[in-house]
């Protein structure tokens, strides 16, 4: 088969909220004997482009997927640890101490927060600018919260914790997390078992401007005039109806 080699870089291969991406495109569909002009306007270069995205965001779910799987592999460990502890509590103590350690050792550091850290913005402008892959874009966003000492979590992660006469996802933007625990919005919603998502940077503004929802709830911002923070159930309507009939009376 006749193998050619195109030089040089496509800059439209990738978006650019993905530029920090490196690598090789091997295919043995791309059109031979044309100009570059005419090679970035194949239709080829198009699917090729859209699989190269959907491959970058996969690896990129991969990452804290394997995350997620290290963390329930360590608490699986903390309780047979609770366990063995019942049954050896006779043991002696300077070998429970080495075993510690090495467990330790064998502790897996999360890697997604790092990449969080680092190439969280892009991933931000990606959501904002790329409609196609925003939900797979969403997924993947992480935030602090009022209840996440001072771990990143997902949306799905908050989403899974909501009580149920709570409807929306709450967060608050700030300059810093300092400045958003300062707030004294959070104190109802803390007295009321609500998390709150902690939003720090310019960009996460456009970013819930661009969610309409997660799982079926909506972003609202606690800042909002009149928010409510969770439905009423059925005895504080009982109650509010109480409380009106008597002002009538």
């Amino acid at each position: 088969t006749d193998q050619r080699r195109v030089h040089g870089e496509f800059k439209d291969l990738l978006p650019r909220y993905l530029n920090f991406i490196k690598g090789v495109v091997d295919s043995d569909d791309l059109p031979l004997n044309v100009s570059r002009e005419l090679l970035q306007e194949s239709r080829i270069l198009k699917i090729i482009k859209k699989k190269l995205i959907r491959k970058a965001l996969s690896m990129i779910k991969e990452i804290a997927e394997e995350d997620e799987k290290n963390s329930e592999d360590d608490d699986e460990k903390k309780d047979d640890e609770k366990k063995d502890e019942k049954k050896d509590e006779e043991k002696d103590e300077e070998k429970k101490d080495d075993e510690e350690e090495e467990k330790k050792d064998e502790k897996v550091e999360p890697k997604y927060p790092k990449f969080w850290e680092e190439f969280g913005k892009n991933l931000r402008l990606g959501l904002i600018e790329d409609s196609t892959n925003r939900a797979r874009l969403t997924k993947l966003l992480r935030y602090k919260s009022s209840k996440s000492d001072d771990k990143f979590i997902s949306l799905e992660e908050y989403v899974d914790r909501m009580p149920e006469n709570q409807k929306n996802i709450f967060f608050l933007v700030g300059e810093s997390l300092e400045k958003i625990k300062e707030s004294p919005l959070l104190e109802a919603a803390k007295s009321q078992g609500v998390e709150i998502l902690y939003m720090t940077d310019a960009i996460d503004e456009y970013v819930v401007g661009h969610i309409t929802e997660f799982s079926g709830k909506k972003l609202m911002s606690l800042a909002k005039e009149g928010v409510k923070l969770k439905e009423e159930g059925e005895k504080e309507k009982k109650v509010a109806e109480k409380k009106k009939k008597k002002k009538k009376k």
